[in-house]
């Protein structure tokens, strides 16, 4: 049997790494447009600890991580507050409207969809003090496609077993920070 309490520990150390390995390699080296995509896989995994045991994390965290990549990329800017506040919002937002299903209503359908979008969107905060704000609308689409692909076929039964919800979890957060990146790296250094 597994102990539980170690597999908390051995996640807690892997995201701790992870976190230390993205602030250390842009505060002490050069920072260049690549290191950006670093936040990717944090938001990924931020994604699939905040759906399993710490909610926080996966609401809360990632927009701290957004602004700081703001921060050290971009520079200092006040709209760094309205980032973090535009994702903190969308990331306690609910998965379905009706009921705790995707199959409750069709409404939850069409609301993957949205979820996705808005989760995008929220990069705007971003692109308006780079100038860049309809790039920021349309890379918003990143994560609407992908939020209404993979929640879509992790909800229909032949699928189901291949898009289970962890990957799941993960693709939404991981798509929910390629606008980021790209953003960012647009901007340059």
């Amino acid at each position: 049997m597994i102990d539980k309490k170690a597999i908390k520990k051995i996640i807690a150390s892997v995201f701790g790494l992870l976190c230390a390995a993205f602030l250390i390699s842009i505060w002490w080296i050069e920072p260049v447009r690549e290191q950006v995509w670093f936040i990717v896989p944090i938001f990924g995994l931020f994604r699939m600890i905040g759906g399993t045991w710490w909610k926080f994390i996966g609401r809360f965290l990632p927009p701290i991580v957004a602004a700081a990549a703001f921060y050290f990329f971009v520079g200092w800017s006040w709209w760094i507050l309205a980032i973090v506040g535009a994702y903190m919002i969308l990331k306690t937002l609910p998965f379905t409207l009706i009921g705790d299903s995707v199959h409750d209503s069709w409404l939850n359908w069409v609301w993957i969809w949205v979820l996705g979008y808005l989760n995008g969107i929220a990069c705007i905060t971003m692109g308006i003090p780079m100038g860049m704000i309809m790039t920021a609308v349309l890379i918003s689409l990143v994560p609407c496609v992908v939020y209404g692909i993979t929640g879509t076929l992790s909800n229909l039964p032949k699928t189901r077993n291949w898009f289970v919800w962890k990957l799941v979890e993960f693709c939404f957060g991981a798509s929910s920070a390629v606008p980021i990146a790209m953003l960012i790296q647009r901007a340059g250094v």
